[in-house]
């Protein structure tokens, strides 16, 4: 199984720590809110016209792994539309952070600056304020590759595919959980309504997981980038949708077609 990065906290007292950070903050906030495909661990409403959202990782802040999120960060912010978009790391860090990385104990700051910011637009229109909780989302789970030249495969295609049938997309490594990693994949599975298989590289992982998936007569939409031909015997003749990379834009539109029809 690929590394995740994942630390030995328990994301549960992490994320407990942020809810009661924001409590303090008077900020109102959705926990596991889904916002246009994605689903965030928190989505803060700072005023009527401006939000952010905060996903909170147990990832290593070693070298590689802060600058996997400050690009997560980066693409969350843009597939959320939100105003500010940031990874919060549950382990003490004594480096320099990205933009877009901050540690749980600098969350605070960050929190009073919006607070400050915006506390005039929020006393004005305070009906507007708090955001309405999220209908709760069929969840899509992405078995894929987990490598930086497929994250616009999971941010632009799957997930927006995914807001396009009224659903949200779910990946283990962007929702991360102390304890057996294999465990919490099967969770997921279980929980989702169908799940998306990008077959690219014939990844040990994906193949695990597309069979658990069929164990369990889930539908399983599969993609793939590589050749086909290349493609396990088992899994070769399934009608999988051929992408390029680069071109994922194109992907979200044939991906929308395939999950509209089995969400329905």
């Amino acid at each position: 199984m690929t590394d995740l990065g994942i630390g030995p906290i328990d994301l549960g007292d992490a994320s407990d720590a942020v809810a009661r950070r924001l409590d303090d903050s008077g900020l109102p906030y959705v926990r596991d809110a889904a916002v246009h495909g994605y689903r965030p661990d928190f989505l803060v409403q700072c005023a009527p016209d401006r939000k952010i959202v905060l996903d909170l990782k147990n990832w290593k802040p070693d070298a590689v792994h802060l600058k996997r999120a400050a690009d997560q960060a980066k693409r969350i912010k843009a597939v959320t539309n939100s105003d500010e978009a940031y990874i919060v790391l549950s382990e003490p860090i004594d480096v320099p952070l990205p933009r877009g990385v901050i540690g749980l104990d600098a969350l605070t700051d960050v929190l009073h600056a919006a607070a400050s910011c915006d506390a005039a637009a929020r006393a004005s229109v305070p009906a507007a304020l708090a955001p309405a909780p999220a209908a709760p989302a069929k969840t899509i789970f992405a078995a894929m590759p987990f490598a930086a030249a497929y994250e616009d495969v999971f941010f632009v295609a799957i997930a927006g595919a995914a807001e396009a049938s009224g659903a949200a997309a779910k990946r283990v490594d962007l929702d991360p959980r102390a304890g057996d990693v294999v465990q919490h994949i099967e969770e997921l599975i279980r929980a989702s309504a169908l799940v998306v298989a990008d077959l690219s590289e014939s990844r040990p992982n994906v193949m695990y997981e597309v069979g658990f998936a069929r164990a369990l007569e889930k539908p399983i939409v599969t993609l793939c980038s590589t050749a086909l031909e290349d493609l396990p015997f088992d899994v070769r003749n399934w009608s999988t949708i051929p992408y390029e990379k680069g071109r994922t834009h194109e992907l979200r539109g044939r991906l929308a077609e395939r999950l509209g029809a089995l969400l329905r």
